[in-house]
């Protein structure tokens, strides 16, 4: 296999950077306005904007020599070469491993996708390349004894999850205390 291939949503990385300069702005016209809610009003704009940016622009895949890694929301999934049993496309990317099927927000349901008439979508471009990662990895995803690694490895995002809970609260503390 080549070099290593990302695939992210375009969409998702407009749709974060507008959110965040939305946020910037209602931050700005709170601290002109009404200073006194200034705190409770940047928590909700940090919230806000932190949710859309694990929601949208965090996610990736990523096709590697050792295998697949698939950015979620709540959690990273590596997945080696010889874990990888199937490539779906049903409402989106899907890969079939043997620690149970993975979803890749990363891409785009086919369905909702913008598509060059008779071309492929975001989709379908990352499947092929899932594809051909596992073709050209015959000899690939094996560990440093030589066996064929098929642990499939989930970390959660434990930073995404405390900040998602954490900036709600704050923000009610900073209204009581207001």
């Amino acid at each position: 296999m080549g070099a290593t291939q990302v695939f992210r949503s375009s969409y998702g990385r407009g749709l974060t950077v507008a959110v965040a300069v939305l946020a910037l702005l209602v931050v700005g016209a709170a601290a002109l306005d009404r200073p006194d809610d200034l705190s409770v009003v940047t928590a909700w704009a940090v919230w806000g904007t932190g949710v859309v940016a694990a929601t949208f622009w965090r996610p990736a895949l990523v096709v590697e020599p050792s295998g697949v890694r698939v950015v979620n929301v709540l959690a990273t999934v590596e997945v080696p070469w010889a874990a990888l049993h199937e490539v779906r496309l049903r409402y989106g990317l899907e890969l079939v491993t043997t620690g149970g099927t993975v979803g890749v927000w990363a891409t785009p349901p086919a369905a909702r996708t913008r598509r060059a008439p008779g071309g492929p979508g975001p989709a379908d471009t990352a499947a092929a390349a899932v594809e051909a990662g596992a073709r050209a990895a015959a000899q690939g995803g094996r560990d440093a004894a030589g066996v064929p690694s098929t642990r499939v490895v989930r970390r959660p995002h434990v930073g995404t999850l405390a900040g998602g809970l954490a900036l709600p609260l704050l923000a009610v503390v900073a209204a009581a205390l207001g």
